[in-house]
């Protein structure tokens, strides 16, 4: 998947640490809602554990005190 950032975008995503490989974990596994026009991806239950299945036990809990930034 190839994800394209505004400069803004990246600017955020550099000053919070966050790494490509979360964004693309929550753009795939998100939770979609619409909130005052705009698209919120979020990780909500359901969510984390669809991407615990995929990634395994042990990968899922390096990354998951990442997933709510």
């Amino acid at each position: 998947m190839e994800l394209e950032f505004t400069a803004h975008a990246k600017d955020r995503q550099r000053n919070r640490s966050i790494g490509v490989d979360i964004i693309k974990h929550v753009v795939t596994f998100g939770r979609e809602r619409h909130h005052g026009g705009a698209v919120v991806l979020e990780m909500d239950r359901k969510s984390r554990q669809k991407l615990r299945q995929h990634l395994g036990a042990d990968s899922y809990r390096a990354i998951e005190d990442r997933l709510g930034i």
